[in-house]
């Protein structure tokens, strides 16, 4: 079975799928692949054949935190371990997050999530962040002390983002002949981050424990004289208290956050407990990013927003977006394996949240907040969409996905036709 596993991987990297799902039913099992952000089938196996599959995907896990039974959730990571396993994934995976949750109807569904490495060159412009975004997190990535937090929904990046950053820092702070202990507690850890200190969580019986875990070894670093701390995710009171105390302590923290834009970052916070008047009356928080991915059109077989005919709603796109707007070919091409997109890009906003900023939220609340950061060039994730959408870079169908497109005034009549009242 650890053959099936490993060439089902190595199937899904080679298409450059981001996760495969397994869904067990009564009677069959039905592996679809996400590839650019949609599903596609894969394959269909037997409910049994899909139970003996995840159960030894399960054994073959090198972080676990329970015994494998289909009826429970259980969350693991699946990556060769050194001088132990004698099997490897393909170049350029790095390791598989799973996570089984059983089902009401039917009996399981797992989700493989694979995580590829991340390159010493990678740069955060290679993500899809724009040139003026890069000003706040260099500028942030130079301090001693403070807190950057990345938002957006699962499977936005988030994790990809902070580890290109975190490389990126170290490379220039060896050229600067600049050393920083970096240690990183994540459960479970996702990617090598040369030079840092990757914490393990222990594994534990219950969630309540693997909590407790996770803060004890966010703790034993700060104890353990760091320069920069990277804690995986904020997810509750405890580690978001930690997360604060260790940026008012002297150190430089990362972490990432479930809340849709940067501008909620605070206001989760305070949702979450945090005096308010720490989150929103200091500088601790100094950077707040959002951020979603969305696929990237084929250079290959793109084509132009049509003109003539088109629909009300495709013309106003078109008055938005000027004559750059393009849109997926129908058919696709062998370059993008026929879906018209290769590959995904960042939408993100970048917050430098300062005094001025802090105060307008809070007494404006979000909308003020935005209207703030636009006023003094911090672009949102809907001005980024525009810009790469006007640029030909994703789709202009994709706006209408995430704002209201502006209807064209109605044409005035012709002052020789008269109009029946």
């Amino acid at each position: 079975m650890q053959g099936n596993i490993l060439d089902l991987i190595e199937q899904a990297h080679a298409l450059g799928a981001s996760d495969i799902h397994i869904d067990v039913a009564e009677r069959i099992t039905t592996v679809l692949l996400r590839v650019d952000g949609t599903l596609f089938k894969h394959a269909t196996w037997t409910a049994d054949h899909g139970l003996r599959f995840l159960g030894a995907c399960y054994a073959m896990a090198d972080i676990a935190n329970k015994s494998y039974s289909p009826a429970r959730f259980l969350a693991a990571r699946l990556a060769p371990r050194d001088g132990r396993d004698k099997w490897a994934f393909p170049h350029g995976l790095e390791a598989v997050r799973m996570q089984f949750n059983p089902k009401t109807f039917g009996v399981t569904y797992a989700v493989l999530r694979l995580l590829g490495s991340v390159r010493s060159n990678s740069s955060i412009e290679d993500l899809g962040f724009e040139p003026e975004q890069l000003h706040a997190l260099q500028a942030f990535a130079r301090r001693n002390k403070g807190l950057a937090i990345i938002a957006g929904p699962t499977g936005s990046g988030k994790s990809t983002t902070m580890a290109t950053l975190l490389i990126r820092q170290r490379e220039i702070d060896k050229a600067s002949r600049r050393a920083r202990t970096c240690f990183t507690i994540e459960d479970p850890p996702e990617r090598r981050l040369p030079g840092a200190q990757q914490l393990v969580v222990p594994n534990t019986d219950t969630d309540e424990a693997r909590a407790s875990a996770f803060a004890d070894a966010i703790r034993a670093a700060l104890r353990s004289d760091p320069d920069v701390v990277v804690i995986g995710e904020i997810r509750d009171l405890i580690t978001a208290n930690l997360a604060i105390s260790a940026s008012m302590t002297g150190h430089q923290v990362w972490s990432t956050l479930h809340c849709s834009t940067a501008h909620a970052i605070p206001l989760r916070l305070a949702d979450l407990g945090v005096d308010r008047t720490i989150v929103l009356g200091s500088d601790e928080l100094q950077v707040a990013v959002g951020q979603i991915l969305v696929p990237k059109l084929c250079t290959h077989c793109s084509r132009p927003l049509p003109s003539e005919p088109a629909s009300p709603e495709v013309r106003a796109l078109g008055a938005m977006l000027g004559p750059g707007a393009r849109i997926p070919s129908p058919n696709g091409c062998d370059a993008c394996r026929d879906t018209g997109f290769k590959g995904r890009t960042v939408l993100a906003e970048v917050i430098r949240t300062d005094a001025a900023y802090l105060k307008m939220l809070a007494d404006g609340g979000i909308v003020a907040a935005r209207e703030y950061c636009a006023a003094r060039g911090e672009p949102s994730i809907d001005d980024i969409a525009i810009r790469k959408a006007t640029r030909g870079e994703i789709s202009a169908n994709t706006i209408p996905e995430l704002m209201e497109v502006p209807a064209l005034p109605e044409a005035a009549p012709h002052p020789a036709i008269k109009v029946a009242s």
